[in-house]
């Protein structure tokens, strides 16, 4: 069933009873001021939620207009868009998170529809540790298994009647708990914290002393574990690295909820997405497939519109010219005729067939050598920690190598090695004659926050006019009065785009980029990509985009924490190759598996198991110990009426007599039960002990 209404109201559910201006991790029960009558029903039973003519307008500025929206169960929707094209705002407004949002339109939720909403920006805090912080998605199941151990405390001093009720009773809990995951939820927890990139160490760390990026990653991983029905993510995966991003997906892909995401990663967006919403002008269009069947279903929509347009103004010209021939003679009547009409007509407006787009385009100011640079027995540690050892490398004329790993395995180090940030523990880097290096930092500290933007650029070449300096800065999108902006007021993307000028005009051959696709929207990736596809130089690049990798590199160099291993090829050459490992690693470890079978589950697989068969046969023994106890009561009491019923004078008494008759038959039946059920729960003790035996 559903419920519409026009001026939503929503309950927040937040764990942790944190303040709702900090609120980054919720869950939402739609609830309704409104009467729930039949005239509010909507049919659809696969529909969770509608948005009907939504529009948004900041100050005096249009942002969205008539946004039309439809999520069913199971769907995967990417929402995309240019920065600033109101993907958040509409993604704020579905969640009910948009606080300044005046309603205009419908918004039409399933009944009881639960969403979980997932900001860029958190404001997470507070004494708790991260593994508590995380487990109180799991508050429930804790009231339930202090109930458990509530309950067999009471066992131990109850009998009769009313340890039946209380026995009844912990069975009903203790099956609740195990059907609901009691025995595996903190198992499941630590799995996703693992997959999202945390360690067993950062377990015990204050949620107070995580850094932004960490904290974003605990608030997903809360998230996930509340099991909503609708899923909503704004750039999730900012701060994930390859692997904790590739685990996500798989997490994401087998939800059995909705989901809508906002990413600009775009190998993500087709492995996890289904349809593709693009927020584009105000309005919002839905083309169903990933991130790379949009592209072309884009281009096929661009290219029937552009053939419309062109037909209609053909005709518009034919009948034109028939009006400006015939408006005076004998064909007057027909040219009136047909001018009406054309001031009827609905004009097609031209697509747009090209975005506005950062222009990027120059050639290295000298070609330099063919050496560019070489890398020998290069070594670095802090303190214990080995990021690498031996490291060897060396880079030719258009070389295009990219450096890929988790985070902290050791590339932005390498990087700033090179560029003598930092200094290697032991080892050699050369670089080669004629080489002029230019350098993008991920952080962005080669910029001058007190600058405006077009004295920050001007400071790579004062040769360069006003006018000159200027129409170079509108290639990266700065024009007007923008370029007299300061650099601390301006947006990442914004300030992503004047290191990239600065580099640019710089005219390096040889370009070391770290994270250079960090805040930069869809549309500049691409052309981004398609700069350096033609770049006449050499490339040395960090990134965590696998879609940039593959258009860009033919070389990466793989970190995983203590060694680097090289590859020829892009990144799906790499995961190709790494697959094939894998399978070869899996086949040799079968092989080592049909040997020894004591290995056949790994460490802890065995450990989660054997403490899943722990507490439920501890379970089961205090039923069995309760059974036992009751079993004797009945024994005992009906020997108490056996002797009761032989006695002369309570014979004669024939109410008396019915009674305990009946009593006795009840504790015969009672009995009965009790030893089957006894029978059963140990025959199930002793199927764990079999198990465990086997192990």
């Amino acid at each position: 069933m559903f419920w519409k209404w026009r001026n939503p109201r929503c309950q927040w559910v937040s764990n942790g009873d944190l303040e709702r201006k900090n609120r980054l991790l919720f869950y939402i029960t739609i609830s309704f001021f409104q009467q729930k009558s039949k005239d509010f029903c909507l049919k659809g039973a696969f529909m969770l939620l509608r948005l009907t003519d939504i529009s948004k307008v900041y100050g005096v500025l249009p942002i969205l207009e008539n946004i039309n929206f439809r999520i069913n169960e199971k769907d995967r929707i990417g929402l995309i868009g240019a920065n600033g094209a109101g993907k958040t705002t509409l993604l704020r407004i579905i969640a009910g998170y948009d606080e300044e949002y005046e309603p205009g339109g419908e918004i039409n939720a399933r009944f009881g529809l639960t969403m979980g909403y997932l900001a860029q920006e958190v404001a997470f805090d507070g004494e708790s540790t991260l593994i508590e912080e995380t487990l109180k998605t799991f508050s429930h199941l804790e009231k339930q298994h202090d109930l458990l151990r509530q309950l067999e405390q009471e066992m131990e001093t109850l009998s009769g009647e009313r340890l039946d009720q209380v026995m009844n009773r912990y069975s009903h809990v203790m099956e609740l708990y195990e059907r609901q995951g009691g025995y595996s939820y903190e198992n499941e927890t630590k799995e996703t914290l693992f997959g999202l990139g945390f360690s067993e160490n950062d377990l015990n760390l204050p949620i107070k002393a995580l850094s932004g990026g960490q904290k974003s990653r605990a608030a997903l991983a809360k998230l996930l574990l509340e099991d909503a029905s609708l899923l909503l993510l704004d750039e999730p995966t900012n701060h994930l690295d390859i692997v904790a991003t590739e685990w996500l997906e798989r997490f994401l892909v087998n939800y059995h909820g909705a989901l809508v995401v906002i990413s600009h990663d775009r190998f993500f967006l087709d492995k996890v997405t289904t349809k593709t919403a693009e927020v584009e002008g105000r309005k919002l269009a839905l083309y169903e497939g990933g991130y790379t069947r949009y592209l072309k279903l884009k281009q096929d929509q661009i290219e029937k519109e552009l053939k419309s347009f062109e037909l209609q103004q053909a005709e518009v010209k034919r009948q034109e010219e028939f009006i400006r021939r015939n408006i005076v003679g004998q064909k007057t009547k027909q040219a009136q005729d047909r001018r009406k009409r054309l001031e009827k007509l609905v004009r097609l407006d031209r697509p747009v067939t090209k975005r506005k787009s950062l222009a990027l385009n120059f050639k290295p100011e000298t070609r330099g050598g063919n050496e560019i640079l070489s890398v020998k027995r290069l070594a670095k540690s802090y303190g214990s920690r080995t990021l690498f050892q031996d490291l060897a490398f060396n880079l030719r004329r258009l070389d295009r190598v990219g450096m890929i790993g988790p985070n902290g395995s050791g590339k932005s180090t390498l990087v700033k090695i090179i560029v003598e940030e930092e200094r290697a523990d032991r080892g050699k880097i050369k670089i080669g004659q004629h080489t002029t290096v230019g350098y993008y930092d991920q952080q962005l500290s080669g910029l001058d926050p007190t600058n405006r933007v077009i004295d920050e650029v001007w400071e790579v070449d004062h040769s360069l006019k006003i006018q000159e300096i200027r129409s170079f800065l509108g290639r990266f999108l700065f024009s007007g009065e923008d370029v007299f902006k300061y650099i601390k007021n301006l947006s990442g993307g914004e300030q992503s785009r004047v290191q990239l000028a600065k580099l640019i005009l710089a005219r390096m051959n040889f370009l070391i980029m770290d994270e250079p696709t960090n805040h930069l929207d869809l549309p500049s990736r691409q052309a981004l990509e398609e700069f350096l596809g033609q770049y006449d130089g050499t490339l040395l690049i960090v990134t965590h985009d696998r879609y940039f990798l593959d258009r860009v590199v033919n070389r990466l160099l793989y970190f995983d924490g203590e060694n680097v291993t090289e590859y020829h090829g892009n990144y799906s050459y790499f995961v190709r190759k790494r697959e094939e490992q894998q399978a070869a690693a899996a086949e040799e470890a079968s092989k080592q598996e049909e040997q020894t079978s004591q290995q056949k589950l790994d460490y802890l697989e065995r450990k989660k198991v054997s403490r899943q068969r722990q507490n439920r046969e501890r379970e089961l023994k205090r039923r069995v110990s309760a059974i036992e106890r009751r079993l004797n009561e009945l024994e005992e009491r009906q020997i108490e009426i056996t002797d009761m019923l032989s006695d002369t004078e309570t014979y004669n008494d024939g109410d008396k007599v019915r009674r305990l008759k009946r009593e006795y038959d009840q504790a015969l039946k009672t009995s009965a039960e009790l030893y089957e059920e006894w029978e059963e729960t140990d025959m199930k003790i002793a199927v764990l002990q079999d198990g465990k035996t086997g192990e």
